[in-house]
């Protein structure tokens, strides 16, 4: 049986598509979350570098940063997963 319909019969050429489209948009995420939105949130907290930046609780001294970053990309995967899901019913 040739490559190319063992591949569309299985679905895995849309899932080999998916997996790269997936990974290239989580790498350009991260980018825009990285490079744009926390030097903004660094900006308007008056911190001076956010991935380091730390909150003192009792005796000890959360690093928040990286999960703030984190939970931001989460929220833009969430929304953008929910849009398509979305476009793609009403395509039916």
């Amino acid at each position: 049986m040739p490559l190319k319909k063992v591949l569309s019969q299985f679905g895995l050429l849309a899932a080999a598509l998916g997996f790269v489209f997936g990974h290239s948009a989580s790498e350009f995420i991260l980018s825009v979350v990285e490079d744009a939105i926390m030097p903004i949130i660094e900006i308007s907290l008056n911190i001076e570098d956010w991935k380091s930046h730390s909150v003192r609780v009792a005796s000890t001294d959360f690093e928040w940063g990286h999960i703030v970053k984190n939970l931001i990309r989460l929220l833009i995967v969430w929304i953008s997963v929910l849009l398509i899901l979305q476009w793609l019913e009403r395509e039916d």
